[in-house]
């Protein structure tokens, strides 16, 4: 290899490819993704879905904690 030169059939990347249309940021202010404050509500859209899917949730995890509440006590048992 000399100057540069690749060996036959292989590219040669001595420089990333640069791009002819790049814009500066002052220059296209609404291209540039806005900030976002923390969470947001996830929402169907469907005021009584979202409604199901809440206590859908709440109603799940309670049964865990008294299903791991009930699974501790069992354990409990056991060791005595």
């Amino acid at each position: 290899m000399r100057n540069g030169e690749g060996i036959e059939g292989e590219e040669h990347l001595a420089s990333p490819p640069r791009m002819k249309d790049a814009v500066e940021e002052d220059e296209a202010p609404d291209l540039i993704a806005p900030e976002h404050g923390h969470g947001h509500e996830h929402k169907t859209g469907i005021p009584w879905l979202d409604a199901v899917i809440a206590a859908s949730v709440v109603f799940i995890s309670l049964l865990f904690l008294m299903v791991s509440i009930q699974h501790g006590k069992s354990m409990e048992k056991m060791v005595d």
